[in-house]
Order: C-alpha cells, then structure tokens, then sequence
C-alpha cells in the first residue's frame, strides 16, 4: 500500500498507525511470541521473555486497535493449545489499560484464564468500555474465566497489586491449575510513566512474576505489551527477567493498600465467588484497610450482573464452585469434585454512567460524557509548536550529555534553545529548565525514544513541524533519516 491508503486506513481505526514496513513489523512481534512459547512448552528453556513491539492487547479478532495489529499474546496461546497440546493456558495482562481484544478472544472459551489488572476510572480509562469492569466474568462456558480487576483511581503500586495477587489471581490460578502461563507485560502502570499514572516499582514486578512463576511448573512467557518511558521499560523488565533467572527478589517495604484497590478487589473476589470455591471468603476483605469501608451504596452481586436460572445450565449443587472442565484437564481430585456444567451466561455489563462524584473530579456537569479523557494519541494541534526554533546546523547529537550534571540517561533536548538537559526520572534537570524559562520552553525531544512532548500540553506531539527535527535526530541515533 501507499502512503497514502495506508494513512486512509490507519484514520479508519482507533489509535492506529501504519507505514509501509508495520505488517511485517507485526508478524515478526506475534511470531517471536509464538516462537517463545514453543521453546517453553517443549521444554526447551523453563521460561522466556519476548521484547517485541508492536504490543497485541487490544487487538481484536476483526480489527486492528490501540497501537495493536495482531492479538500476540492471543495468537501464542491459540497456538499452545491447537498446535503444542497445551490443556489449560493462563493469561495474566498487567498493562494499565484493559486487553479488550484479548478478553472477546477468550470469552467463551474455558480453557483460557484470562486476568487483567488495570485502570479502569469508573469507564473513562482507554479502551472507555464498561466491558473492563468487575462484572465482565466471561460468556458461555467462559463464565468464570475472565477475571477483571479493575482501578477506579490513579496511584496504583505494589501494594495494592500483590494484594490482588494474593487476594484474587492466585486462589483462582491455583484452583485452575494452568500448564502454561502466559504474560501481557505492558509497564505503562511502571512507576515513571507518564500515561498510566500508578506507581509499580520493578521490585514489584519481579514479586509478580515470582509468584506466577509457582504455576504451571515454572513455565512462563513474558511479552513486552505497552509502555511510554523507556527508562522504566528498561528496569522493569530487566527486574522480570532476573526473577525467572531466579536472583534473589528484592525486599518491598510494606504498605497498606488504598481502600479504593480494596474496593475494587472485594468487587472481584465477589462477583467470582460463584464460579470459584476458593473465593468463598468473598466480602471479608475489609480487615486490612486502616478504617472502616466506605460505607457508600456498593452493587451486590445479584443487581450488578445478574444471574441466568439454571435450567439446562449451570449445577448448583456446590455453592461457590470452579467452572468446569473437560475431566482430563482438571488439576486435582478436589477441583473434580467442584467442577460443574458450565452452560451459564455472564452477567450483564451495567451501562456505563459517569456518576456525578466522577464528574466533579474531571471537572464536568454531571451527564456530560467524557470524551476519551486518558486517550494515549499523540496529540497533533499543539499551539507550542509555532513557537520551536528552526533545527541548528549542526543537527542533534542524542548522546550529548546534561548540560547541568552530565548524565547521558534519559536526556532531552529543548526544541526551543536546543539544550540538553535530563528527565525528571533522573535528576529533573529539563523540568527545572521549564520552570526557569516561566513555562515558555514548553516542547521537548527525548533522546531515549526521539519522542516530542509538550509540558504545556502535558502530552506526546506529532506534527509535520516535527518531521525534519526527528529525521535528524534519527540519522544521528540510528544512521538513517
């Protein structure tokens, strides 16, 4: 295709961008995936990790979607289970944002967990689909094995992550007993990043993964997903990596987690409580807050997903009990017993309302709809931008160091004065020189990913304007324009 109809095409889409070499930029990212799982599940290697781009969350079986063309992580687990005689896969998505596509791949089908950690705000977090919520369990014979837990609030970390681990994601993983699991790795959630706006540490991460690592006999595949700071890519995956090395996990300081997080894991383990016996302790979480829980209206079970009577479906001999499986596939005599029929429905997603308390944060009328608030597209009318000098002759030098403490990590330079100057997950020094100019310094280059981003803005740029300033710091950093 032109540049041209790839343009029309990629305006067709949401969050989309294509040039001539992204098709097979997308085939070799979801086949290094494919490529990973089979050298784990033939016991090649215990586990692996897969650094790929493009991402493949969002894809959707039908259409590309969100900086995604192929579902990856989906494609792999399709293929452990046709092709590599894998009975039961498990999915874990920790990428801020919900895996859309790869929870309507999955939804109907029993031999695939998946879990998704991630930022919801109540629907106005991308992809803005109450298919995020708590309450989306899975269809069909899926019921039961899709697993949302879903924020309501920024700030998310550690705490509030490994207590969904412990609270949630291991009883039900435990219960399930994957032969292989599966990682969406996305570090947009990465203390640093500018998108996701919480706060996981890579401590935390390697905790995550230590803990997954107790499953399907230590096989596990790691596939980079999202992220917006290649610093805390970096380190975050790095720290994945030296767990399933198995280095020695760092030592996290304990904190309480938000009552908000405890919120919404009560709303998880409840509403799963039904299709798994290890959730029997549903609605009891409020011990760890440090005050009573909100006592706000909260949806009980039957109002917010309501149930489907079971005639010719589900038995309800066993309250609480696991979704069935095939006998063969099932992990123990005790799951065996607890297995059932699954020809249940889902619970009904509740329409998404902004409720009026959300609306006063964002600063709305109550009713007013909230027009993909966190939307991750760069934005393309920036007013700074008539105010960037003309690029200096002698071009930029990306590995130029900080003007003021002489770093060469994570540096930027100001498309207003051309100083280098480093980010604010180092010494804040480029910060420092927007407040100094009162705000006028507004655009900025990083050396790291040569993206442009505007403090003015408080968002990633793309422009036209941009374009000769980023083919000379591409040929400077890469050899080519």
């Amino acid at each position: 295709m032109e540049s041209d109809e790839l343009n029309r095409f990629a305006a067709g889409l949401d969050s989309i961008y294509a040039c001539k070499d992204s098709y097979e930029a997308a085939l070799l990212s979801a086949g290094s995936v494919c490529e990973a799982t089979e050298t784990v599940v033939k016991g090649k290697t215990t586990n692996a990790v897969a650094i790929v781009c493009p991402p493949g969350h969002h894809a959707e079986a039908h259409c590309c979607k969100g900086f995604c063309f192929y579902n990856n992580v989906a494609v792999a687990a399709m293929k452990a289970r046709r092709e590599l005689g894998v009975k039961k896969v498990m999915i874990v998505d920790w990428d801020v944002h919900h895996g859309n596509g790869t929870q309507h791949i999955f939804e109907n089908d029993p031999s695939v967990l998946y879990v998704s950690l991630h930022r919801y705000d109540h629907g106005t977090f991308y992809p803005n689909s109450n298919e995020a919520n708590f309450n989306a369990v899975g269809k069909e014979r899926g019921a039961g094995y899709n697993v949302n837990i879903a924020w309501n609030k920024s700030r998310m970390g550690d705490s509030e992550y490994l207590a969904a681990f412990h609270q949630v994601i291991l009883p039900i993983a435990y219960e399930f007993c994957p032969n292989l699991v599966i990682i969406s790795a996305g570090f947009d959630a990465a203390e640093g990043d500018p998108l996701g706006g919480c706060k996981i540490t890579p401590a935390g991460y390697a905790h995550m993964i230590h803990l997954l690592m107790g499953l399907a006999q230590g096989k596990v595949v790691v596939a980079l997903e999202g992220g917006y700071n290649l610093t805390a890519i970096s380190r975050s995956m790095a720290a994945c990596t030296a767990a399933l090395l198995g280095d020695p996990i760092p030592v996290l300081n304990p904190v309480r987690p938000s009552k908000s997080a405890l919120q919404s894991i009560n709303d998880t383990a409840r509403v799963h409580a039904q299709y798994w016996k290890s959730l029997s302790w549903r609605g009891n979480l409020e011990f760890i807050a440090s005050s009573p829980a909100p006592t706000r209206a909260t949806p009980t079970l039957d109002a917010a997903t309501p149930r489907t009577p079971n005639a010719g479906g589900r038995d309800s001999s066993s309250e609480g009990g696991s979704p069935a499986l095939p006998e063969e596939a099932q992990c123990s005599s005790d799951a065996a017993a607890a297995a059932s029929s699954s020809e249940g429905q889902s619970g009904v997603a509740v329409p998404f309302v902004v409720p009026p308390a959300v609306c006063a944060s964002m600063g709305l009328n109550e009713g007013e709809e909230a027009l993909s608030m966190f939307a991750v597209s760069p934005k393309r009318d920036c007013p700074h931008l008539a105010s960037i000098s003309s690029l200096p002759e002698e071009g930029v030098d990306v590995r130029a160091a900080c003007a003021t403490c002489s770093t060469t990590k994570e540096n930027w330079t100001c498309l207003h004065c051309y100083q280098v100057l480093c980010g604010w997950y180092t010494n804040e020094h480029m910060v420092a020189h927007n407040a100094e100019t009162g705000g006028v310094h507004k655009v900025v280059l990083s050396f790291a990913d040569l993206s442009v981003w505007c403090y003015g803005c408080e968002s990633y740029l793309e422009s036209p304007l941009l374009r000769k300033i980023l083919s000379a710091a591409h040929l400077n950093k890469f050899g080519t324009s």
